[in-house]
């Protein structure tokens, strides 16, 4: 197949390889539970600060709730409003409305992968239809999510400390 990567998983493809499908937009991937441990406030800051709307970028988050999550916090959103629903993509306008002044309309794209991803090969073709894997991870065990990445060849920005030391080598890092 054209695009692989020699000593990546099948499927895998080379970074840039393809995202025919996001219109040719950079794909930012994130593959976590929805919890503070995650860094999903980090990820949202910094992807908000650094891109802007009309930018050919996109972060793709593939995420979920769980019980200890808890409820959506308090705002004056209107809950009719397009990006309310209750779950996820309410923590997600509440942070927009909230922290940034801001609706996620007017905000660099961001989509919200809500299906569940039941096999290997639809869990592979997320991935393969990115173009780099962030995790900005405040403490992982071992970090799935970023194994899988680096297993399909894509670029992986992570937070080097804790578990993904293991498998991830420092590149290109500053220090703050």
């Amino acid at each position: 197949m054209a695009g692989e990567v020699a000593g990546a998983a099948p499927g895998a493809r080379a970074p840039g390889g393809s995202a025919a499908a996001d219109e040719g937009r950079f794909v930012f991937l994130s593959v976590f539970k929805w919890e503070a441990r995650k860094g999903w406030d980090l990820l949202l800051a910094a992807y908000f600060a650094e891109f802007a709307r009309e930018e050919r970028v996109v972060l793709r988050l593939k995420t979920y709730l769980n019980f200890w999550s808890g409820p959506a916090p308090e705002t004056d959103l209107d809950p009719a409003d397009a990006a309310w629903s209750g779950g996820v993509a309410s923590r997600l306008a509440w942070f927009a409305h909230e922290r940034l002044n801001a609706t996620l309309e007017s905000l660099p794209r961001l989509e919200l992968v809500t299906e569940t991803v039941q096999s290997r090969e639809a869990l592979r073709d997320l991935y393969a239809a990115s173009d780099a894997f962030v995790l900005p991870t405040r403490g992982e065990g071992w970090g799935l999510p970023i194994a899988e990445a680096m297993s399909m060849a894509l670029p992986v920005i992570a937070t080097y400390w804790s578990g993904p030391t293991g498998g991830c080598h420092r590149v290109g890092l500053t220090s703050h």
